[in-house]
C-alpha cells in the first residue's frame, strides 16, 4: 500500500522525527510526521495523506487543509500517483503541497528546513505580535514556496545524474567483463587448437581455465599474497 511506502521512506530519510500513522476510524490523512530538531525540539508537524488513482481530484486538497487545521500540522502534502494537469514530480497547489512517491525525500527534506529555521527564530528572537504572525505565516508564503521548490529541483537534479552515473559504470563494468570472458574462450580455444595438432602431449589447463572462469574467493586472495 502506498502510505505504508510512504511511512517506510519517512522513518528510513528522518530518523529523529516521530512518524505515525493516522490511526483507523480517525479522520485526517493517513501519516503525521512530527519533526524534531538534532536536539530533540519540536518543530512543528507535516500531515501527509497517499492517495492511488488514475485522475486528479481538487477534492482532496479542500479535504486535507481541513485536515491539517484538526490535526494542528503546518504542512499539509498530498502522496500521489496523478499531480494534477500541468505538473510533474512534484507543486504547491492551492495551499497544499502535491508530490509523486520519488520525489518524497527532495520535497519533506526542504519542508523540514523551512520548520526548523521558523522554530530557530522563534527562539532567538523575542518577536512583536505581527512578527510572530509573520513566521507562522512564512510556511505558506510564496517566498517559501519558491525557495522549497528550488531546492527540490536541486535535489532531483543531481539524484538524477547520480543514477545515470551508476548506470554508465553498470555498462563499463559489464563491457569488461565480457572483454575478459573473450580473452578466456580466446585461450582456450586455442588450447583446443594445439591439442589438436599436438594430441595429449601437452599438460591439462582444467585448474587454469577453473581459475580464470570462476570468480575471486578469500582463499585465492590470500594464496596469491603468500607467492
Amino acid at each position: 500500500m502506498l502510505e505504508l511506502k510512504l511511512e517506510e521512506i519517512l522513518r528510513s530519510a528522518f530518523p529523529y522525527d516521530i512518524i505515525e500513522p493516522v490511526g483507523k476510524g480517525r479522520k485526517g490523512g493517513d501519516v503525521i510526521q512530527h519533526v524534531h530538531s538534532l536536539s530533540g525540539e519540536d518543530c512543528g508537524a507535516i500531515l501527509w495523506e497517499a492517495k492511488r488513482a488514475k485522475a486528479w481530484s481538487d477534492g482532496w486538497v479542500s479535504k486535507l487543509k481541513q485536515d491539517r487545521a484538526e490535526a494542528g500540522a503546518c504542512i499539509g502534502i498530498i502522496v500521489s500517483t496523478v499531480l494534477p494537469n500541468g505538473y510533474e514530480r512534484f507543486c504547491s497547489y492551492d495551499g497544499i503541497w502535491v508530490t509523486d512517491i520519488h520525489s518524497v525525500v527532495g520535497l519533506a527534506t526542504a519542508l523540514r528546513a523551512g520548520l526548523l529555521e521558523v522554530e530557530n527564530t522563534k527562539r532567538a528572537s523575542v518577536c512583536k505580535n505581527e512578527k510572530m504572525e509573520m513566521l507562522f505565516q512564512y510556511p505558506q508564503g510564496p517566498q517559501f514556496r519558491q525557495r522549497v521548490e528550488a531546492a527540490v529541483d536541486a535535489y532531483l537534479e543531481m539524484k538524477q545524474e547520480l543514477e545515470s552515473e551508476k548506470a554508465m559504470m553498470a555498462r563499463r563494468w559489464a563491457k569488461r567483463d565480457k572483454m575478459i570472458e573473450h580473452a578466456i574462450n580466446g585461450i582456450a580455444g586455442m588450447y583446443g587448437e594445439m591439442q589438436g595438432i599436438i594430441g595429449l602431449s601437452i599438460p591439462e589447463l582444467e585448474k587454469i581455465e577453473a581459475k580464470a572462469l570462476a570468480p575471486a574467493t578469500d582463499e585465492d586472495s590470500s594464496e596469491s599474497k603468500e607467492h
